[in-house]
């Protein structure tokens, strides 16, 4: 099984969203969880396209909760989390092993 425990030597915050009635995000208490973080840059800009540029992908333990909107606090950088990949050993169990986020930064206005 692979197991990443020992690589997760980094520290974010989750802080999980909501929307209220009038359409704003309300942020919830923000869970500390062990981390892997890699700065990434994909996608070139094209006039033609539009796309969503990925500025980084977070690594976390299984039992962690991550759900797509939910955003990082990393460094006193913040970012959205744009998709939630769990991965799983699929060929021997169905169990989980790891969860994968890619993010891209956002601005926090206060």
């Amino acid at each position: 099984m692979l197991d990443l425990a020992n690589k997760l030597v980094e520290t974010a915050a989750i802080i999980p969203t909501t929307t209220n009635r009038y359409g704003d995000l309300v942020y919830g208490t923000p869970v500390t969880v062990s981390c892997l973080f890699r700065d990434i840059s994909t996608l070139a800009e094209a006039n033609w396209q539009e796309n969503i540029t990925i500025q980084g992908i977070f690594w976390f333990p299984k039992d962690t909760v991550a759900n797509k909107g939910d955003v990082i606090s990393y460094y006193g950088e913040f970012y959205l989390i744009e998709k939630v990949i769990r991965a799983k050993r699929l060929l021997l169990t169905d169990e989980l092993s790891f969860i994968k986020c890619e993010v891209s930064r956002q601005k926090q206005i206060s």
